[in-house]
Parts: structure tokens; C-alpha cells; sequence
């Protein structure tokens, strides 16, 4: 045997020595391949967890117990008060280059709006309405990036599937929708709060009228519990209510003028960005009622 080795020409070992070290780069790039595929699929798993935990953070944390004033009075201090470190956006399952492009878009949105989020304090009472805003984009960002792992990777990986049900899908979709409407409602209440807080004759007229201090915390709180609720319970979607409601709710005020009414009657308005009208004293009595009511 060794008399047969002998006899290879050095030309020989040369092409075998080329040979395996072919096939051994090739073993390695495979390796490498499966290895990096795995751990993006490990990352991918951890990544869609933390999503769907946040999605129910925000949920269990601003929207689960809104039954009673005191409750979002409570809700209103927390979302002033909030450790914006509760996720790590270093994490490795964020950036993983082995995502599907589209992916990767998606998680990168995150987490800019993320750091966006962290940088943002309340300077105003106020601006737990912007907050607010904020947490729910955030919320809306972690839901598109769940959907779009779900479309990009469906039939492809089976434990995706399992970690993201119909359900949960369902559910994400519902909340996405009713996220639209809630913020475009907590951006019409800022204005409206805002604009009345800073007129001082309009706060004025809400002490006079109401016989007692313009009660903001207490405002703030219970427009935050209409919204939250996501609809108008009784008796604010009764005919006394529901059209103040759907204005100070739904649209922003602009401006304050007297006109006069069909009897020459002189009648202080709020003007929407519309050009539709509603009685200052309509509001103010919406306001002094859910501010003072459970």
C-alpha cells in the first residue's frame, strides 16, 4: 500500500489537496448557511413574541380597565410617568440581515419610532393626548410588522404559523382599526382642551356657567375614557349629548364667534375646521357632565 502512495507524482496530491479543500468550502458555506438560517429562524420566533407581548402591553395597560373616571385618572398618571425602557431595540432580533427585506423595513419603522417615542416628554397636561398618539403608532408599527412576518413567511415555516394564529390575527386587525379612530379622537380633544384652556374669557365662562374652576385633570381623564371605551355609551349617545359629542370629539375647533340666531338672538359658537357651529354652552355642558359623573 504505502508502495502504491509512493509512486503519486506531487502533482497528484496537489489536485486531491485542491479536491477536499473545495468540498470543505463547500461544507462550510452550506454549514454557514443552515447556521445563519437557524439562528434567524430562533431570532424571527424571539422577534414575534416581544411583538404580540407589546401589542398586549399597550392594550392591558391603557385600554383594559376603563370603566370608571378614577380608573383613567389612573391610566392618565401612568402614561406621564411610563419606563420607555421596557423593550431593548439592540437586540440582534431586530436587525437579523437574513429577514425578508420587506421584513426588515418593517422592523426598522419600529424601532425609529421607538426611539422617536422615548425622546418625547410631557411638558403640558395636556400632551398625554400626543403621548398617547405616540404609544398607539408604536402599537400599530408592532401589529404591521407581525402581519407582514405572517404574509412574507406563511406556508414557508409552520412554527410561524402556530405563533401567529387566525386569531391573533383577528384580533391585530381590530385593534389596528380601532386604533385609527382613537387618534384621531385624542388628536381633536388636545385641540379642543387646548384651544378653551388657553382663551381665558372661554374659561372664564366655564367657571361663571358651571359655578366651579375649570376642572382639566378631571377633563382629561374623561375624554380619555369616552375614547377608550370606543363609543358612546348612554346618556351621551342620546339626542341631549350625541351631537356635541360628534363635534368635540370628532373634529377640531378653530375658532370662537357670536352669531345670530334665527330670532335675533345673540349665540357664541365653536367654529370646526368644517365651518360647522356648535353652542359653547352645548359643550361646556358636555364637558361639566362627564367630568363630574362616573
Amino acid at each position: 500500500m504505502m508502495t502504491y502512495f509512493r509512486g503519486l507524482t506531487p502533482e497528484f496530491w496537489s489536485a486531491v489537496a485542491a479536491i477536499f479543500s473545495f468540498l470543505l468550502s463547500v461544507y462550510l458555506v452550506v454549514y454557514n448557511d443552515w447556521k445563519n438560517k437557524k439562528k434567524a429562524n430562533t431570532e424571527l420566533y424571539a422577534l414575534i413574541s416581544i411583538l404580540i407581548g407589546f401589542v398586549d402591553f399597550v392594550q392591558n395597560t391603557f385600554f383594559h380597565n376603563t370603566a370608571t373616571l378614577e380608573d383613567c385618572l389612573n391610566i392618565v398618571k401612568k402614561i406621564k410617568s411610563l419606563d420607555k425602557n421596557i423593550l431593548d431595540y439592540n437586540r440582534d432580533y431586530f436587525y437579523n440581515d437574513e429577514y425578508d427585506e420587506k421584513v426588515l423595513q418593517k422592523t426598522a419603522a419600529f424601532v425609529q419610532r421607538y426611539v422617536a417615542w422615548k425622546g418625547y416628554h410631557c411638558a403640558i397636561e395636556l400632551d398625554v393626548f400626543s403621548e398617547m398618539n405616540l404609544i398607539i403608532a408604536l402599537q400599530r408599527s408592532a401589529i404591521e410588522t407581525i402581519l407582514k412576518i405572517q404574509s412574507v413567511y406563511k406556508g414557508k415555516n409552520n412554527k410561524i404559523s402556530s405563533l401567529i394564529t387566525d386569531d391573533n390575527r383577528a384580533v391585530m386587525k381590530h385593534i389596528d382599526e380601532q386604533n385609527k379612530i382613537k387618534a384621531d379622537c385624542f388628536r381633536a380633544v388636545e385641540n379642543n382642551l387646548y384651544f378653551i384652556e388657553n382663551q381665558q374669557p372661554l374659561t372664564t365662562l366655564y367657571k361663571i356657567k358651571e359655578k366651579q374652576e375649570f376642572p382639566l385633570s378631571n377633563l382629561i381623564a374623561a375624554c380619555y375614557k369616552v375614547i377608550a371605551q370606543g363609543k358612546f355609551f348612554y346618556p351621551l349617545n342620546q339626542k341631549e349629548y350625541l351631537g356635541t359629542c360628534l363635534f368635540f370629539f370628532n373634529s377640531e375647533i378653530t375658532t370662537a364667534k357670536f352669531y345670530d340666531d334665527k330670532y335675533g338672538n345673540h349665540e357664541y359658537c365653536f367654529i370646526n375646521e368644517k365651518g360647522e357651529k356648535m353652542g359653547i354652552d352645548k359643550i361646556f355642558s358636555l364637558l361639566h357632565f362627564i367630568a363630574n359623573n362616573e
